[in-house]
This record gives C-alpha cells, structure tokens and sequence, in this order.
C-alpha cells in the first residue's frame, strides 16, 4: 500500500461499526460486498475479533458457476413449457365435489358433480387450492415441475443439484478502526 496500510487496515476501516455491510443481491458473488471486499478477507476479520458477522440470507448457489442470483424457474410437467397459468379449485361442500373456476366461482354457474346451482347458496363453497395448467399442451397438475435458473450462466438446475448456502453480513466491533 502506499499509505502504509495493509489490505485488512483498509477494509476493517471500510465497515460500518454502527450498520451492518450487506450483500448486494444485484450483482455477481465476487463483487456482492463491494469492488475489493473479499469475503475470506472479511472473514478473517471475523476469526481475528475485529468484525462481527451475521447470516443475512439463505438462497442458491448455482452448481455451475456458484453464482447466488438463481430464480425459480416454473415448467409443465408434461411438455416443459413455461406458458402455465393457474386455475382456482373449489369444493362444493353439500356433495363434496372439488372442480376448477379459471374465471372464477361466479362464472361456474353449477356444481359440475351434484348439479346444484352455486349461485343460491354462495356459502356452500370454498376456495381449496389451485392446479396448474399448460397453455401449450393442455395438461393440467397440481405443482408445476420446479427448476432453478441462475441469471449469471443462464443454466437450468434440478433443485437436488442446487446446493444452498448463507450470506452474511459484516461490521466492525466498536472501538476498532
């Protein structure tokens, strides 16, 4: 350094000692803390008593570039398409028929199993959930297959191949620096 400052001066100077340094989910894993704030190098302030850490998040960690920004990616069961849309189910409580409302209750008229006006007894059903249906093939289930899509290389993951971790947060313990 040309102060004379080592590395370790510089970022323990850098940390808050009243707030605490967060990830910045918004960019790639070697820059989440900052351009030069390593996460070893805060860690080892940790170890040594100088900084104090804190899990902040929990999320995936993709397995091919270890990126964090992975989001939940949604797909048909059958066909693997993500044009899905999601479809209201209802129970009809006097016969216990359970049936689909894409446009809603209202718009159902009768209850598809008994028969009976829905419309005269608007107490006898219920909300119980949702299924999904693909736009593409039609098909209907009740989860979607699930995938995880890292942003950085774009790659898709089963979720048993995502491995999940945590991200701290750091700041200097009062009276260093």
């Amino acid at each position: 350094m040309t102060d004379g400052r080592t590395a370790a001066a510089m970022l323990l100077e850098a940390l808050p000692n009243d707030d605490w340094l967060e990830p910045d989910l918004a960019v790639p894993a070697e820059r989440m803390y900052g351009v030069g704030r390593d996460v070893g190098a805060l860690d080892a302030l940790v170890r040594e008593g100088r900084a104090t850490s804190m899990v902040r998040h929990r999320c995936a960690r993709c397995p091919v570039c270890r990126c964090h920004q992975c989001i939940i990616d949604e797909r048909c069961a059958r066909c693997e398409s993500a044009n899905l849309v999601t479809v209201s189910l209802y129970h009809h409580i006097p016969c216990a028929g359970i049936f689909p409302a894409p446009d809603g209750i209202e718009a159902v008229g009768e209850c598809p199993k008994c028969h009976a006006s829905l419309a005269r007894d608007p107490q006898a059903s219920e909300p119980v959930g949702e299924t999904y249906r693909c736009i593409d093939c039609n098909a209907e289930s009740p989860e979607p297959a699930l995938q995880l899509l890292c942003l950085q290389c774009h790659k898709a993951h089963d979720l048993q191949d995502v491995q999940f971790h945590r991200l701290w947060q750091y700041r200097r313990v009062d009276g260093d620096g």
